[in-house]
């Protein structure tokens, strides 16, 4: 697939990115007198003044051709750039000092304001105009105007950016006056200028590139913060990793402008001057807009990012004021160098084809948690060597991937991308990234699935009960259904989602990893709780069957018994402490279980299964992430989430007892920990209330009336659930193995029986919200069975698709 620049007989992957300087146009001018507000004992003057407000005007770019541009259909649409809702008044001496008290006024059509001023020679006076907010200046110290300037606004979504109801934006106006004693003290006419960027986008697609789909625009590394002063000459800002406004993704129109307005980032410029490779020297913290791509040539996902600026070759700064018009323009589905797969933990391809993706691009801060921290190409420890098959999978006779002994399959260029070729199998594999020590840096989930389950259209649509901090408002409050997050078809890591099929289980994940395990083998379906191997010289007593995998040549990888002693070889498990609990572990690592449990292996054969429920017999709370003084607030965000009770959360309330929150990731907050692909992500803890009546747990032939699956089906001969998506026992079904658990002393229970599906919010404790299922037995959030709701645990992920 190739995405080309129309531009003067050449051609890049961006049509054309160009700031746009504001132009003066007429405005609406409005009078406004200002009362008086002073500072206790002073003597004050009237002061009036007329004010003017510059709307931010794009041009056209050279070189493009004219488009018939469709309405805005976003939350920017009904903006006005000129309006003046509400100003703060701030006046300083000629040294900078505060003369009056700040004081806020809301403005109204046709209503006179006054206000008194001191008078002082050469007065610097600020007005900041639409903060919708009367107490912003409450604890901040705006003694100078130095001080005032170094103040911030926190703007944490993107309707806070448009002023939410009041549908207007920052903007500031200043001016130096003498204030003078008796007289009129006329400011004449005051400019406001924005303290915001505006971004302008569309994108078109040539006859050649109509197989291209364009599912998904995200916009990156949006501050969500505004200075009020301006950065002065060259300076950075923000400085820094630093928090991002989330502004959810969306699938654009073709031909139609999207306008958003968004704070200030200016990263500087690099050293770039060859077109086509502006992306290549993108700060980390740069502003980048992202199209995710998916192509019926050949079925894959791509991802192409472009970074506007004052040009194409080297400016990475949004600024305040200006207006960036970015235009795409999109001309064929061959694929190059400059078609990237969307980054992400997981690939979804198809047999035979082929991806190249960037391995040191990751966009995601969800959690707080920096890509750059583990993989940098500026830090020799950080800086990618080589990559190889880490393991893989076969189909019959296909492996996945294939024999890579000469590096032709999986391999790193010398442009520092990863290149992935499939082989005739579907199935799974992981490749890893090594630095010169031969350390892991990162590794890679590559899923083959001819079924394409990550396509975005194959989402299954899903309708669940709203709730708030008083109720769950199920299938008999009366009140309908909303939308809740589309489901993937299958499970992450499964070959197919059929009822009965052995190879619709999926692939099993400890709480807040990234990295899978393999499951049981086709063999074994068992209630029984058994050892983590695929050791044929045990007795079909001892092991659990795990699926064959295979190395980087294609030759068989034995799998460690977790029970007898033999517990060395891949996916080995260890206990958890304060070297080996631990993130950079894990990455080092990415096969090995972490276990929580007393004892590895205690849990299996011959093992009661109430030894399993017991606290007593787990270390660390159950935890594979290693906690001091049972401080978990590090541990609750590895998947993008919050801590469960955190400042604004919304939280159920039932009988006293806390049981429900909206802690988990948003779309605009995904983790770099989150396993799902691109486009996907965990999901929260409430995905799964519309299983049941009430969104309430049940359990019990007597309450099957509750449980809103096809209760027809023999749960041990299908070895799942068909849960009803969108209504009470009727329409479209989606199937739900009951794939059973990796436990947490690493051996591994129920296979085709038990049902675990993680999400990415942390329950309180320590704790990890599981939707779990069996016979007669649904669970949306189990948060009492101790042993299967632990972090060391792995279980099934069941992805959910950014966009509703």
């Amino acid at each position: 697939m190739n995405i080309s620049l129309h531009r003067k007989s050449s051609f890049i992957p961006l049509l054309w990115v160009m700031t746009m300087l504001l132009l003066t146009v007429a405005c609406t001018q409005e009078k406004i007198t200002i009362e008086e507000n002073t500072m206790k004992g002073e003597a004050t003057e009237k002061v009036s003044f007329q004010w003017i407000s510059k709307p931010m005007i794009a041009t056209e770019n050279n070189g493009t051709e004219a488009i018939s541009l469709q309405v805005d259909p976003r939350t920017a649409i009904g903006i006005d750039e000129t309006k003046i809702s509400n100003v703060w008044v701030f006046q300083y001496s000629s040294t900078r000092k505060e003369l009056t008290q700040p004081k806020y006024y809301t403005i109204t059509d046709n209503k006179i304001l006054d206000v008194m001023l001191r008078p002082a020679i050469e007065s610097r006076l600020v007005f900041l105009a639409n903060t919708n907010n009367p107490t912003w200046i409450t604890k901040k110290d705006v003694s100078t105007l130095t001080k005032l300037k170094a103040q911030t606004i926190t703007l944490s979504t993107e309707e806070q950016v448009y002023g939410e109801a009041n549908k207007n934006l920052l903007q500031i106006a200043e001016t130096t006056k003498d204030i003078k004693a008796g007289v009129d003290n006329p400011l004449g006419i005051l400019t406001f200028n924005h303290l915001l960027a505006k971004i302008i986008f569309s994108y078109t697609r040539e006859k050649e590139a109509q197989d291209l789909n364009v599912v998904q625009l995200i916009l990156n590394k949006i501050p969500s913060i505004v200075r009020i002063g301006s950065p002065i000459g060259n300076e950075k800002f923000p400085v820094g990793d630093f928090n991002s406004s989330n502004y959810l993704p969306f699938k654009p129109i073709e031909k139609t402008n999207y306008v958003f307005y968004v704070p200030e980032n200016r990263q500087g410029k690099s050293s770039n001057q060859i077109e086509g490779e502006k992306n290549n020297e993108a700060p980390n913290n740069a502003f980048s807009i992202k199209l995710s791509i998916e192509s019926k040539t050949d079925g894959g996902q791509y991802a192409y990012t472009i970074f506007p600026g004052e040009n194409v070759l080297n400016d990475f700064n949004i600024q305040r004021g200006k207006c960036y018009k970015v235009t795409i323009k999109l001309t064929s589905t061959a694929t190059d160098e400059r078609v990237l797969a969307d980054p992400a933990n997981c690939f979804v391809m198809s047999p035979e084809s082929s991806i190249i993706f960037d391995p040191y691009v990751r966009p995601e801060s969800g959690g707080g948690f920096y890509y750059k921290n583990y993989v940098n190409k500026n830090e020799i420890s950080k800086k990618i060597a080589r990559v190889d098959i880490l393991w893989q999978t076969k189909e019959g006779e296909e492996l996945v991937i294939g024999n890579n002994i000469d590096g032709k399959l999986v391999l790193l260029d010398n442009k520092d991308l990863v290149h992935v070729k499939t082989g005739k199998g579907n199935g799974n594999a992981v490749i890893a990234a090594y630095n010169t020590q031969n350390q892991i840096l990162w590794s890679w989930h590559i899923w083959v699935n001819k079924n394409e389950p990550a396509k975005l259209e194959n989402a299954v649509l899903y309708k669940t009960y709203p709730w708030d901090a008083n109720n769950i408002y199920g299938k008999d409050s009366q009140k309908p259904r909303i939308d809740g997050y589309p489901f993937m078809s299958c499970n992450l890591g499964a070959i197919d989602n059929k009822q009965g099929s052995k190879t619709a289980m999926g692939l099993l994940y400890q709480w807040g990893r990234k990295d899978p395990f393999p499951q049981a083998a086709s063999g074994r379906w068992d209630n029984r709780f058994l050892n983590y191997s695929n050791d044929s010289m045990l007795s079909d007593e001892q092991y659990g069957k795990i699926i064959e995998i295979f190395d980087n040549t294609g030759k068989e990888i034995l799998i460690s018994d977790t029970k007898n002693g033999n517990n060395k070889g891949m996916f080995n498990a260890v206990s958890t402490n304060s070297t080996t609990g631990t993130v950079e572990y894990t990455l080092l690592n990415p096969t090995t279980f972490v276990a929580a449990a007393k004892e590895i292996g205690m849990f299996a054969v011959p093992t009661d299964e109430s030894e399993v429920h017991s606290a007593n017999n787990y270390i660390n709370n159950g935890g594979w992430f290693w906690v001091e003084h049972e401080d978990y607030t590090k541990s609750d965000c590895l998947w993008g989430g919050a801590p469960f009770g955190a400042e604004g959360q919304t939280i159920l309330t039932i009988n006293k007892k806390k049981i429900l929150a909206n802690n988990g990731a948003q779309p605009g907050n995904k983790s770099i920990f989150d396993p799902c692909p691109a486009g996907w992500m965990l999901p929260a803890a409430d995905a799964w209330l519309g299983f049941t009546s009430d969104g309430l747990n049940h359990k019990g032939q007597e309450q099957l009336d509750a449980m809103n699956y096809d209760t027809t089906l023999q749960i041990n001969k299908v070895h799942g659930l068909l849960m009803y998506m969108q209504d009470w026992k009727i329409g479209p079904t989606s199937f739900f193995p009951t794939q059973g658990w990796r436990l947490a002393d690493g051996s591994i229970a129920r296979g085709g029986w038990c049902g675990a599906y993680f999400t990415s919010a942390a329950s309180p404790k320590g704790n990890a919200y599981i939707f779990h299922i069996h016979d007669t037995f649904v669970y949306p959030y189990d948060l009492n069975t101790y042993g299967y709701n632990r972090r060391a645990v792995a279980a099934a992920i069941r992805c959910v698709r950014m966009t509703k």
